[in-house]
């Protein structure tokens, strides 16, 4: 359940920190993944209550487009990609964790009262998330070269989002 959940998180943050320790820059980016502005500060806004849009959309950013964000980017600064490709990259992980968040709203709008998909109806919500994942494809193809995981990913949503 939650316990297992949560501590299985813990032991990924603790695993990803060790392994990033070797790569100061990459470890940099992990931890603000997990800090204020990242997965403790959206977790906060969300035991907050926040039922606007708006706010869920900050809270989703900060608990899921910056931990893909982070993923991403630490791989791209590794390979010393471009300033471009890691701000076409961090746009592609925004729309990502959006409509990752979204989709797993869908799944629970039964029982969330303080969801995105509550709050916008679940038609409006699977429009949304269409045009989110556009964004993403958009955002994946700006890239230097082409990742076929990217675009992979964006499918996977798309199906995921129609079977919810």
């Amino acid at each position: 359940g939650d316990a297992i959940a949560l501590l299985t998180g813990d032991a990924l943050i603790a695993s990803a920190a060790e392994l990033l320790a070797t790569y100061p820059s990459a470890g940099t980016i992990l931890n603000s993944a997990f800090g204020f502005k990242g997965v403790t500060g959206g977790q906060a806004l969300e035991l907050d209550g926040s039922d606007m849009p708006s706010d869920i959309l900050t809270v989703y950013y900060y608990k899921t487009a910056k931990l893909f964000e982070a993923a991403v980017v630490s791989a791209l600064i590794n390979t010393n990609a471009s300033i471009d490709d890691m701000k076409s990259a961090c746009e592609y992980c925004y729309c990502i964790g959006i409509a990752f968040q979204i989709s797993d709203d869908l799944a629970d709008s039964e029982s969330d009262d303080g969801s995105f998909v509550k709050a916008v109806g679940v038609d409006k919500a699977r429009e949304i998330i269409s045009a989110i994942l556009s964004g993403a494809r958009a955002a994946a193809a700006k890239l230097s070269k082409e990742v076929p995981f990217l675009k992979d990913f964006v499918d996977f949503l798309t199906v995921l989002q129609t079977e919810r």
